[in-house]
């Protein structure tokens, strides 16, 4: 079993390449090498100058990027790999990189990254905090699975496995922008006073599905925010991609695998583009529920927050009580819940008053982003590791958007737990559940506002059921991550 060896405070980093950067020392290798932090890469590795790959086990050190470098991390008794390492970042800003701290090592711990002022990382064996507690906190939760593992790393003659590594997200690309937070009604009023509110109404666009949908790898090494080919022409129509990176303004990406960097250490070419407009945030992380995907999942999140089921008991007097058919039920008629109703036979999916509701990233200002072929070495690499048993990676989460949370991959736990560093430029949803779902998790009796009310032998509301927090901000709306200690 390795020994680790772990700071527990934050450790300082450097962005090099517009990636996390640190100092890396291996043993029986005298100098230190330029790392890059990377839970996009599965293994640890270092280039020791031969020009050979091969497989040994031995002691990892990292060192801060401070000045003098600080031992902050041991670990021993590891595998590691040696390889011939190149550049990362783009042309001509790229920098040498010496060593990789990759997924197989970083999966020891729950990794929080914070890019304010001196970016920083702090390991922690595990985080006991359950996810309700998390989200009445303000944190905004994502469950996942690790993905990978599926192929065999051939070194001489020899076969070597290794683990799952790759935390994959749901995104909705270019969302109408949030409505909630703005104040937009969901559904439109009555035009005279005492008339009814339309029962077949349906929601403003922002309220329904709109953008488009791709599951993108959240990768600490990677310096920017890349989409393939395919995710990028449904968001801008065919051939917009193609346009992009064979025209004038592609960049050449360098990435320290050899196999990415392309021959002759050319690097990938990019093309750039902007996410995000006047009326489209640039994208929406999203947890997800269940049936819809997450563009659906972000309207009915929307839907939800805008008219909570248990609504009208809390705030009998407030005029959104007359947008109450803004919510999806069974009976309602929406074409899509009605396909969710045929497909899957669940009731509780399909309807917005007893579905959970999602925890929502949403970045609503503009995002650069990289435009890459979907057979670049990088996605057919990603791909070839985490299919058939997973859906295709489209693209990349770096720096781009990670720079903009304090977030943590919560591996031992399969969580990614965020919040917005700025409410500048992204805003935080914390995720709520109905009344069964968090008891036994968290040791009380959560109900959250998402618990059914108790009514009498008449039908009439008598009372909550629990006692629920009042949910913080518009719709559950947080404020940025507090300023560091």
């Amino acid at each position: 079993m390795p020994t680790t060896l772990a700071d527990p405070a934050p450790i300082p980093l450097a962005l090099g390449g517009g990636a996390l950067t640190a100092g890396a020392g291996f043993d029986g290798l005298a100098a230190t090498l330029p790392l890059v932090i990377d839970t996009g890469t599965p293994l640890t590795a270092y280039d020791d100058g031969s020009g050979l790959t091969r497989a040994r086990m031995g002691q990892f050190r990292l060192l801060s990027a401070e000045k003098p470098p600080v031992p902050r991390l041991q670990i021993d008794d590891i595998e590691l790999f040696v390889t011939p390492l190149r550049m990362l970042g783009a042309a001509p800003a790229a920098v040498q990189i010496g060593a990789v701290l990759g997924g197989d090592n970083l999966q020891r711990f729950a990794a929080t990254f914070d890019y304010r002022d001196t970016p920083t990382m702090s390991l922690t064996h595990i985080i006991t905090t359950c996810s309700c507690v998390l989200a009445d906190d303000c944190q905004a939760v994502f469950p996942f699975m690790l993905q990978g593992g599926q192929e065999a790393l051939a070194i001489g003659g020899d076969l070597f496995s290794y683990p799952p590594t790759r935390v994959v997200l749901d995104a909705c690309l270019e969302p109408l922008a949030d409505p909630v937070a703005a104040d937009i009604p969901c559904t439109a009023p009555p035009t005279a006073a005492g008339q009814a509110p339309d029962p077949l109404a349906q929601p403003d666009p922002r309220y329904q599905p709109h953008g488009v949908e791709a599951k993108l790898l959240v990768a600490t090494g990677f310096p920017g925010l890349a989409l393939g080919v395919a995710a990028f022409d449904r968001l801008r129509g065919a051939g917009s991609a193609r346009a992009l990176i064979d025209g004038p303004n592609a960049i050449q990406l360098h990435l320290p695998d050899p196999g990415d960097d392309g021959p002759l250490s050319v690097g990938l070419r990019a093309g750039v583009a902007t996410l995000g407009a006047s009326e489209l945030s640039a994208l929406a992380l999203v947890s997800r529920e269940g049936y819809y995907g997450p563009c659906g999942e972000l309207a009915r999140s929307r839907r939800q927050r805008r008219v909570p089921p248990n609504f009208q008991i809390a705030n009998g007097a407030d005029p959104r009580l007359l947008e109450t058919n803004c919510l999806r039920t069974p009976s309602s008629g929406d074409l899509l819940v009605n396909q969710c109703r045929s497909e899957t036979n669940d009731s509780i999916v399909c309807d917005d008053t007893q579905s959970p509701v999602a925890a929502v990233l949403e970045f609503t200002q503009p995002l650069t982003a990289f435009v890459i072929d979907d057979t670049s070495a990088l996605l057919q690499t990603i791909n070839a590791d985490v299919r058939p048993s997973n859906a295709t990676v489209e693209g990349v989460i770096g720096t781009e958007v990670l720079k903009r949370l304090v977030s943590t991959i919560d591996y031992p736990n399969g969580r990614f737990i965020a919040r917005c560093a700025s409410d500048a430029d992204c805003t935080t949803y914390p995720r709520y559940v109905v009344a069964s779902e968090c008891g036994s998790d968290c040791g009380r009796p959560s109900c959250l506002y998402y618990s059914p009310p108790t009514t009498d032998v008449e039908g009439h509301v008598q009372s909550y059921q629990g006692d629920c927090p009042t949910l913080p901000g518009v719709g559950g709306r947080c404020s940025a991550a507090p300023a560091r200690q």
